[in-house]
This record gives structure tokens, sequence and C-alpha cells, in this order.
């Protein structure tokens, strides 16, 4: 079976994970974290950035902040069609949220209008494809914007990293991220309050004295060999950045040449982080064909991110929702995923372009 995705370990990360092990430093504390903290600012170019277990726990963060920096913030602005972390985290905190349309062309939100003094919005550069939030905040200079940047990285807006000109944002570095530490994440901002309450939280809410606890915190900490893998990913990151490069352009070269498959549009001023490429089969029936077919042709695809309507424990906090049920239903089958990890070679991607072709071929979608 071709996997959806599967990691790539360059041997800068397999000798420092080592290094890591043989030091001892096996948990939070460990001079990998520090390194890896400082090489993640360094090229984001943020002045704060915290290591954190997972990109879930930093969407969980997000929320915190905003509760505690922005206590009239009374709803949250989220788009539809994103992976169910982006949400969870402000849930969890009891915000209601106005979820707004779609884009079929771009899966980012439909349109940005006008905003409402008790509300903030959470930008998702979904599927990797990038919002452009500079120009969003001259637009409105008021509004309070945190990014959902998991699939971001690589990615820029107005040529500065996404996810490095908002009050916070979120990263990813989960195994079948582009730069992995296995299970990971990290919160970025530019305010030192900001990233001084999400390190108190993030450390189980202890402060300046041991065991007293000053907020009701979590144990959201990486570790030391997690940092130490994530560095060596980080320091080879441009090996691994122009092999998905080549993958990706090979791949919109050679279904760029059909006149019924699409990609994501690239918004204004942009440049798309190159995480797993996603396309669109216009008119195809049903995603679970699809994916029965490739399946039966040893080639492991993802449907596209569902609607919130679709996950039962969010109906309660829907608060406004603007819904397309006919887009619902497009989204969900004709947009999917397909391999492309950093180590997939010319030959298996002739072959799952050639299974495609031979589907719409088989649904008279090539008509």
């Amino acid at each position: 079976m071709i996997p959806i995705y599967q990691p790539y370990l360059t041997e800068k990360s397999i000798k420092y994970a080592e290094q890591a092990l043989r030091s001892n430093w096996l948990s939070h504390k460990g001079p990998f974290v520090e390194k890896t903290t400082n090489k993640l600012k360094e090229m984001l170019g943020v002045n704060h950035v915290l290591l954190l277990n997972n990109g879930t726990a930093g969407c969980h963060l997000l929320a915190r902040i905003i509760r505690k920096f922005y206590p009239n913030i009374n709803e949250i602005v989220c788009p539809n069609h994103v992976y169910v972390a982006a949400w969870n985290g402000f849930i969890q905190e009891n915000f209601p949220l106005a979820i707004e349309n779609t884009d079929q062309w771009t899966l980012l939100r439909e349109e940005y209008g006008n905003f409402d003094d008790g509300q903030c919005i959470l930008i998702v550069h979904n599927v990797g494809n990038i919002v452009n939030v500079p120009k969003l905040q001259r637009d409105n200079p008021k509004l309070i914007i945190v990014e959902d940047a998991c699939e971001a990285f690589g990615g820029t807006y107005e040529g500065k990293p996404a996810g490095s000109a908002s009050l916070a944002s979120v990263f990813s570095f989960y195994s079948n991220k582009t730069i992995t530490q296995g299970e990971g994440g990290a919160l970025v901002t530019n305010r030192e309050d900001v990233y001084e309450y999400a390190k108190l939280l993030h450390g189980q809410g202890m402060g300046k004295v041991q065991y007293i606890h000053d907020d009701l915190g979590y144990n959201y900490r990486t570790t030391n060999v997690a940092a130490a893998i994530l560095l060596g990913q980080l320091e080879d990151y441009s090996i691994i950045s122009e092999r998905k490069s080549e993958i990706f352009s090979y791949y919109k070269k050679e279904f760029g040449k059909l006149n019924y498959i699409t990609f994501p549009h690239i918004t204004d001023d942009t440049t798309p982080a190159n995480w797993i490429f996603t396309l669109r089969l216009i008119n195809n029936p049903s995603y679970h064909n699809l994916q029965n077919y490739l399946h039966d042709h040893m080639i492991e695809i993802r449907p596209m991110f569902y609607s919130i309507e679709r996950h039962p424990h969010t109906h309660n906090f829907i608060s406004n929702i603007n819904r397309d049920i006919a887009l619902d239903d497009k989204i969900a089958n004709e947009f999917f995923m397909i391999p492309s990890y950093p180590d997939l070679d010319r030959a298996t991607q002739d072959h799952i372009i050639k299974t495609i072709q031979e589907y719409a071929k088989e649904y008279k979608l090539d008509k």
C-alpha cells in the first residue's frame, strides 16, 4: 500500500535524538528544547516560541489566551471544512462558533466582511493554502486574529512566514507534517505577555514558587528527545522542502493536463505550504467509490475535512452557520488528498496519476 504520508527523518534528526537519549535529558528540560526554540524563532521571524506536545494543545491555548486578554470576546468566527482540532480548543472554553461558508476554489473562508467588536477570528490555513493575514489586519485594524497554522509551515503571506503576523499562532509537527517530531507543536507570538501566560498554562499553571499553581494549567510540554528530532528537521528544512516542491510541481504539471481535475486556488500575495497534495475531481459522484477504487490499486487517500455539523459534539456551540448543503456534498465527494511524502518517487507518482485517470474514465468524468 502506498501510504498517504510517512515522515522523512534526516540523519541529523536521528543523530540529535540519540544525543538526547544518551544525555539522560528525556523530559521537557534539556538543551535541545532551547536550541529548537531559537531555531524556530529565527525561521519564523517571531519574538517568542513555546514548544508543545501537539498542535491540538496549541489550539486550546489560543482559546485561553483570548479569554485572558480579551474578556469582551463572546464569539469566534471560524471557517468550515477544517480539521476538528481548530474548533475543539474553543469549544473546550465554551466559546460560541460562527461558522462561515467555504470557498470551493480555495478551501478557505468564502469572504471576509465586517466584524463585531465582540468577535475574534480564527484563521485556518487549510491544507496548506494561505490566508493573507496582513491584508485582513489592514482592512480590519481593530480585529483580534489568531491562526491555526498547523498545516502551514513553509507558507508565506506578503513575503512573511505564515503564522507570524497575528496575536498568536499554532503549528503542528505531527508525523504527517512536512516538518515532524512525531508528536509536537508550537505556539508563536510577538507579545511577551501572551507568551508568558501560555508558558504558565503549558507547565500546569505553576508559577515562580515551586508547586504553587497560579492558574488552571495543563501538561502541554514537549520533551528534549522530541525537540532534538525537530531540530534536525529544521536544519535540513531546505532538503525536505525542495523534495516536496518537486513532488507538488510534477503533480500539478501532469494533473494540469486534465480538464476534470483542479487544485485549490492560491490567494493573492501568498505562497502555499506544500503540505499534502489536495485535488478536486470535478463531478465525482462518491468519495467512497474513489477511495475503494484506489485502495484496490494499493493507494491510500484521505477525504477533505467535513462540515462542522457532521461532528455531533459541536452542535451546541454553533451560534451561526451559513451552510450550503449542496456545497458540503460537493466538497466531500470531489476533494481528496493523495500521497505526497518527501520519499515518494516518480514511478509511484505516475502510478497514482494513471490510476486516477483510469477511475475518471470508468466513471465517465473525463468527458
